[in-house]
């Protein structure tokens, strides 16, 4: 892989990336709140998972068993318990692992382009390079003289959706 294009398009995302980290951090942020609201609450009664309409068989020597009702227990409890593991843990460190994951997402993204701009035939020695904001995306136009490929962010956040962007190329 071309280190030289890695470079470049590190230099002419490099908004991207303070931006979509922000986003990730206020997020995150938010998401903490609505763990400590799922880790406030009490351990959940084991018969308010029955299924609906679920009738043991009466013929049965002992009756029929709710597997629905045992994996939906099972999950409230896990949820629970991994709310409260997030709590004891703190904001900084529930922040931290969702910046790292982010930066880790714009690394493999920029990776991920730089492979599809190589196989568009671009020569290397000659790209020029320009970006633009619209909006909250960018697009990134890439030319040789001959040969232009444009690139764009499209980036999905909201209250409860965890910030992410894709990119596309054309």
């Amino acid at each position: 892989m071309n280190t030289k294009l890695i470079t470049t398009l590190k230099a002419e995302t490099e908004t991207l990336r303070v931006q979509y980290l922000a986003l990730t951090a206020e997020w995150a942020a938010g998401e903490f709140e609505r763990v400590r609201e799922i880790a406030a609450r009490p351990h959940p009664n084991y018969d308010d998972f029955a299924t609906p309409g679920f009738v043991p068989n009466p013929k049965a020597l002992f009756g029929k068993i709710d597997y629905a009702k045992g994996k939906n227990y099972r999950k409230a409890c896990d949820r629970i318990h991994a709310a409260k593991n997030v709590i004891e843990k703190g904001i900084e460190a529930w922040t931290a692992k969702w910046e790292k994951h982010a930066n880790d997402h714009y690394e493999g993204s920029i990776a991920k382009l730089a492979a599809r701009i190589e196989k568009k035939g671009l020569d290397q020695n000659a790209i020029t390079v320009k970006t633009a904001h619209v909006g909250v995306n960018i697009e990134t136009t890439l030319t040789d003289g001959e040969k232009t490929v444009r690139a764009f962010t499209i980036i999905a956040s909201g209250p409860i959706i965890r910030p992410h962007y894709r990119y596309l190329v054309k």
